[in-house]
């Protein structure tokens, strides 16, 4: 199997998050006309997502608090609370990207703990497991 360099690796892995970015804030978009009255099929459609998906998030949301609801991170089927902003994320990932260059990546375990302890560190509101 031929080796893809790693500048074409992380050129892809750019493009990746930049499309679930935008699928994310479409989804998002399309959520809050749901909860406007809208309908979940004609919405769905016009994301080109599935209609469950979308009938999904809107279920787990019309569920949550005032305040869930503004820090609840609706990219993936179920709802979690974001922890980190965008960009304190972005800063975490480039860092272990350097370390992963330099020949000390971590595993993932010792990923989710690094995780923890900045979270910790920054004074953050960390859910119970």
């Amino acid at each position: 199997m031929p080796r893809v360099p790693r500048s074409q690796m992380e050129a892809h892995r750019k493009d990746a998050v930049e499309q679930r970015a935008e699928l994310e804030e479409s989804t998002r978009q399309a959520l809050n006309k749901v909860c406007g009255g809208h309908s979940v099929q004609k919405d769905a459609a016009m994301i080109s997502i599935p209609k469950a998906t979308l009938q999904g998030r809107y279920n787990s949301h019309k569920n949550l608090s005032d305040d869930q609801k503004l820090s609840a991170c609706l990219s993936r089927k179920h709802s979690f609370v974001a922890v980190f902003s965008p960009n304190e994320e972005a800063v975490l990932a480039i860092y272990l990207i350097t370390a992963l260059n330099m020949c000390n990546g971590l595993t993932e375990p010792e990923v989710r703990k690094l995780a923890y302890q900045c979270a910790l560190a920054n004074e953050k509101k960390v859910p119970q497991a």
